[in-house]
């Protein structure tokens, strides 16, 4: 039996129109940093922000992961199933933006995930997101991914790195004043985020 691969859960905006090129650039650079760990990519499947992580992700030549989105939406049953019967039903994503093109393994989920009232509820696929990965990477975002980042950070396990400038912010959250615990670590730039990501994984070889 082969070593599990590590996965790498990269929250990010789902609404990236007001990015500018830095932004974007740095969330590229994310992405083809994940693919060049030999890592899979985890992301919510949505456009925006994630969109742009797994495609660079998945442009980068040579990788070994895969790009995986945990994809909110619902099922509908077609007439009453009781246990012991077989029923019809069919599932349907949030909206048309999921999945984004560059998810490879798409985890249809019966959850949703973005909007504040549910986004740390028990019916939100975000818990899925950050649980089901092995390092947290955090960057810019609005509720949805301040929500991931306090979900990552309420697993006292979870390694999270947020990659933020001053002027970024993750929901309410800038770059002083993200909740400083002991498995958060903040960063500014790429190039130190690649650092603790190869440092993370030489820990877990």
């Amino acid at each position: 039996m082969g070593a599990r691969m590590n996965s790498i859960a990269v929250v990010t905006a789902s609404d990236a129109a007001a990015w500018d090129d830095t932004t974007i650039d740095r969330a590229r650079a994310v992405g083809r940093m994940v693919a060049e760990s030999g890592c899979n990519l985890i992301t919510g499947g949505g456009k925006g922000g994630m969109a742009i992580v797994a495609q660079a992700f998945c442009e980068t030549p040579d990788r070994l992961g895969r790009s995986i989105g945990v994809i909110p939406g619902k099922v509908k049953w077609a007439g009453n199933a009781p246990f012991g019967k077989v029923g019809r039903l069919s599932w349907e994503p949030k909206d048309e933006s999921y999945p984004n093109e560059w998810i490879e393994i798409p985890i249809r989920t019966q959850l949703l995930g973005g909007q504040r009232d549910v986004a740390k509820g028990k019916d939100s696929r975000n818990i899925i997101n950050v649980s089901s990965a092995d390092l947290v990477v955090v960057l810019p975002g609005g509720p949805g991914t301040q929500a991931e980042l306090e979900l990552a950070l309420s697993f006292s396990e979870k390694q999270v790195y947020v990659m933020l400038r001053q002027q970024d912010q993750v929901g309410e959250y800038r770059q002083m004043t993200i909740p400083r615990t002991g498995q958060v670590k903040v960063v500014g730039d790429p190039d130190e985020l690649n650092r603790l990501i190869a440092e993370w994984l030489s820990q877990r070889a």
